[in-house]
Order: structure tokens, then sequence, then C-alpha cells
């Protein structure tokens, strides 16, 4: 009756006008309660972890308490989805998961996190046994919250659910393609999860979550989608249409294999990448150590070293200078003798017409003649003797060789 009357009224308030007697209740409002009881009794309990629980023992305690509110809510989403379709589905599942993930940075509620833990070296395996069991532990007793709960009756999808006897497995296609749909969609989740896109976070959580929502959504009528082996188990252990082989095959098996290829892959992923870097580094090491040895062997050129050069280049210049004097004086000899060759053989030639012209034989000693024309030619050369000049078509220089002959 409580419940009819402020349905009623709130109803009234909202709309203005009388619902059917079948849909008087709001959902809505009693499920945000329950969300808010939830969160509000899971909050305490993380108070009473965080101050007054031994050390050894307070990382998988928060774990069961995470495990538990997690869980508590995800089994009200199916009431949403009854009354609201997958519009409400989808927006209560985004707020839910933006809700944990800026409120719990420590403790894990899903066992895939545990994986992701071991193999990145963050933990040992015993460690992250003991901490899935412990979220399992906190999964299996959020049913019996929500049962409770269930049990006051507060509107008709609560209480047909908790007078139910049998459930119906959410998995609706075939057990390949069931195990296909986990197994891919973990290996997404995972990879969005240890993966940092932008250097804004908060952006990032929002991009992250609305991903999340959009794949859950997508999966929902093949297999749940859960992506979280004790929410899965919470949900339809034991439920007909799903044997237990299977059910640990879809949502056990492929969720937790997929978790560990893919990060296995990161891993090998980030080994090679600094396997590169290392290499990098040493070639520009090597690099910076050639340029500063060639550096060092080019200082090693001292003050002195260059003067010395200096010195032997100019003086092989000044040696040059002298050879082409002495080139030149033996050009001005060579063109003094071939002169005075020159000379010779016009003399003999017209010693040798004077004596044809006389009748006389050729004789050894000169004739007077013979030597008015030697006095003449030597006094002719001591005048053109400083008398110089160049025969352009020997591109040489020499002295001038006209000898009047006296008639």
């Amino acid at each position: 009756m409580f419940n009819n009357m402020y349905a009623q009224r709130l109803w009234d308030v909202l709309v203005g006008t009388s619902p059917a007697t079948q849909a008087r209740e709001i959902p809505l409002v009693v499920s945000l309660c329950y969300f808010s009881l939830t969160i509000f009794f899971g909050r305490l309990l993380r108070l009473a972890v965080d101050n007054g629980s031994p050390a050894h023992l307070r990382l998988y305690l928060g774990d069961f308490v995470v495990s538990f509110m997690l869980h508590a809510c995800s089994l009200e989403n199916g009431m949403i989805m009854r009354y609201y379709g997958f519009t409400g589905f989808k927006i209560i599942l985004f707020c839910q998961i933006v809700w944990f993930s800026l409120t719990i940075k420590t403790y894990e509620g899903n066992p895939r996190q545990q994986v992701i833990g071991y193999l990145s070296g963050d933990r040992t395996g015993s460690r992250a046994l003991k901490r899935a069991a412990c979220q399992l532990a906190g999964g299996l007793l959020s049913y019996s919250y929500a049962r409770a709960f269930w049990s006051l009756e507060l509107m008709e999808g609560h209480s047909q659910r908790y007078k139910a006897m049998h459930c119906t497995s959410d998995l609706k296609v075939p057990i390949l393609i069931g195990f296909a749909v986990e197994f891919v969609g973990s290996i997404i989740d995972t990879f969005i999860s240890i993966t940092t896109f932008s250097s804004f976070q908060f952006a990032e959580l929002l991009t992250k979550c609305m991903f999340t929502t959009f794949m859950v959504v997508m999966g929902v009528d093949a297999t749940g989608f859960y992506l979280n082996p004790v929410n899965a188990s919470n949900q339809t252990w034991g439920c007909a249409g799903t044997s237990h082989l299977e059910h640990i095959l879809i949502y056990w098996l492929g969720p937790l294999a997929a978790t560990a290829l893919t990060v296995l892959a990161r891993n090998h992923v980030k080994a090679n990448m600094k396997s590169l870097r290392a290499q990098g580094h040493e070639i520009h090491q090597l690099l910076q150590e050639n340029t500063a040895s060639s550096k060092q062997d080019t200082a090693h050129l001292t003050s002195s070293d260059i003067d010395s050069n200096e010195s032997s280049s100019s003086s092989c210049f000044y040696n040059m200078d002298e050879d082409s004097d002495i080139q030149d004086e033996a050009i001005d000899t060579l063109e003094e003798c071939e002169l005075v060759n020159r000379n010779d053989i016009m003399l003999n030639s017209n010693l040798h017409i004077r004596r044809e012209d006389s009748g006389f034989e050729s004789s050894c000693s000169p004739s007077p003649v013979d030597e008015d024309l030697l006095h003449g030619f030597s006094e002719n050369q001591g005048h053109e003797e400083d008398s110089k000049a160049i025969d352009p078509s020997q591109g040489v220089r020499k002295r001038s060789s006209k000898i009047p002959v006296k008639t």
C-alpha cells in the first residue's frame, strides 16, 4: 500500500495524469534507491577496511567489498532494461562505469585484472589467485544482498524475480560463436584498458567508458557480454540452456585467455620497442664519439705546425722564383749562342761568296777585306747588344739578328 501511494503521488507530480494500475509503480525510483543504498553501504565497508583492517589483509578485503558493490549494481541493471529498454540501460551502465572508474583506484572487482597484473609483473601468482578468490566471494554475496532487497517487493519486477525458482541462460547463440564474442570482446576491452591514448585523463576515461558501454550494448543479446567471469557466474550459473562446462568455457576460459594473450602481445611489442630505442641510443652515442674524436684530431694541429707549414710553403715559392730566374738566364744564353751561330754562318757565307768572285781558293787566313768585315760586324754587335726584340711568331725573347754587310 505504501508503495502504490508514493508511486502514485510521484507520478502525478511528474506527469500530471494517473497511470494504469499495472504501470502505477515507478521502477526507476526503486532502482535508484537500490543503487544508492548499495553504494552507501559499500562505502562504509571500504572506510572500515581502509582504517581498521590489518595491512596484510587490506588488499584482499578491499577487493571483496568492491566486487560486492560492483556485482550488486549489475544485478539491478536487468530491471532498468526491462522497464526502460536499451536507452535506460545504456545511461545507467555508463553512469556506473564512470562512477567506479573515478572512485576505485586500489581495489579491483574483475579477475581479468589479476591476469593483467600478474603478466605485467605487478604481483605474484599466489597473490593474484587470492585476490581473484576474494572477488568471487564478494560477487556471490551480492546475489544474497539483492535477493534480500527484492524480498521487499517494492515493485513488480523485484517481486517476480524474488519468487522465481529457475532462470534462463543469457547465451542466445551457438557455443563457438558465444566463445568468440566473449573472447574478442575481452581482447578489445583489455587493449583499451591498458593503453593510454591521451594526456587528458578525464577525457580519456570518459571515452573509454563510452566505448565499453557501446560494446556491452552490442553484445548483450548474444551472450550477455559480461566481460567479467564473476559477474557472469553470479547471474547465470546453473541457468537452463547452458551446462557448467559450457559456462566455464565461454565466460571464464574465453575472457581470461583473451586477456592473457593481449597482455603478452603488448609486452612483446614493448620489449621490441625498448630494444630498438636502445639500439638507436647506441648509434647516437657512437656518432657523438666519432664527432668528438674528429674534433680532437683537428684541434691537435697547433699553431707551430701551422707556422712550419707556412714557412715550408714560402720556401717552396722562393725556390720556384729562383728556378724561374735560372730558366730565364738559360734561355738568354741559348738565344745568344744561336745568334752567334747564325752570324758565323752568314759571315762564312759572305766570305765564301767573295772568294769565289775574286777567283781565289778558300784559305784559312782571312784577307784584309775580311778583317774589315769582321771589324765592322763587331762594332755593329756592340751598338745593338742592348736592343732586344720579341718575335711574335716564336713567343720568346731574342736579340736583333740584323747584320749590315759592307759592299
